[in-house]
């Protein structure tokens, strides 16, 4: 069951469903877990607990039993610690130590990563992430964001990140970024602030990528459908699996569009609104 008030939220500020392929909620009850075991069916087991370290987090979409999961890519000693008690984020949320913590997407008995084009295309998606940076320090410029603080990414190819600039006073930037040809990317930026709330909005039509945040104005570049659209997606680590983020993640959200409209604001304020 949600947590108190959550479901107030959610009927005042509906999630639109059209085109939602992968719901991450750490503050839905039923979806943290303490314990994978590869080759079940699930692969999760034992529900999450406050302190204790999250193997894996299931997506509310696709439903049981077709349902897939977050999953730590390499060993249990990667898996994120689930927060219920004063989270950072207004609502339960799991807290990436940004040495070593990550998670990719992996089918229900774990024992295979899942490709993006199951849930988005390289020329239609939207991402919705909920998050707080505690720290960061890599600074890779626009020249290659995957290899700054990944929040949420496709592989190598397509995602959010966060960098620290070497200058200020905007010193910390959030990255929505896109390459179309494989040796450089488009990219977008915004300044953010360490240990605030945010809700990050990136959308791709394969013509325009778009970011915002918060909800606000979209800024956009030129950039064409994603270059070798595969791997999986990752939170906290990219898909090298070389870079990590010390942040606090609370719902990611992907779609199969380029949300536009009235169903762009909808998403944003549902997520807005239960977030910040």
């Amino acid at each position: 069951m949600p947590f108190p008030g959550l479901l107030a939220i959610q009927h005042r500020n509906a999630l639109p469903l059209t085109n939602l392929t992968l719901n991450f909620d750490p503050s839905q009850g039923g979806t943290v877990w303490q314990t994978v075991t590869s080759g079940n069916n699930p692969a999760w087991s034992v529900a999450g607990a406050d302190g204790i370290a999250a193997e894996a987090l299931s997506s509310i979409v696709p439903a049981s039993p077709s349902d897939i999961g977050l999953m730590y890519p390499a060993n249990s000693s990667q898996s994120p610690i689930y927060k219920t008690t004063a989270p950072a984020l207004t609502l339960p949320c799991l807290l990436f130590d940004g040495i070593n913590d990550g998670y990719q997407l992996k089918i229900r008995n774990g024992l295979v990563p899942l490709g993006p084009s199951a849930f988005c295309g390289a020329s239609a998606k939207t991402f919705l992430v909920a998050f707080q940076i505690h720290a960061a320090s890599q600074n890779n410029g626009t020249i290659n964001p995957p290899l700054n603080h990944p929040i949420w990414q496709v592989h190598i190819v397509c995602g959010i990140s966060v960098r620290r600039s070497s200058t200020g006073p905007d010193v910390y930037q959030i990255q929505f970024f896109n390459t179309a040809n494989g040796a450089t990317f488009e990219v977008i930026e915004f300044p953010i602030l360490l240990n605030t709330n945010y809700v990050a909005c990136l959308t791709h039509d394969g013509v325009n990528l778009k970011g915002s945040i918060n909800g606000g104005p979209q800024s956009s570049i030129a950039s064409g459908a994603t270059n070798s659209f595969g791997g999986t997606f990752t939170a906290g680590i990219n898909g090298g699996g070389n870079r990590f983020s010390n942040y606090s993640l609370g719902q990611a959200l992907v779609f199969n569009a380029a949300l536009s409209g009235s169903d762009l604001t909808a998403a944003n304020t549902y997520m807005v609104n239960k977030w910040t």
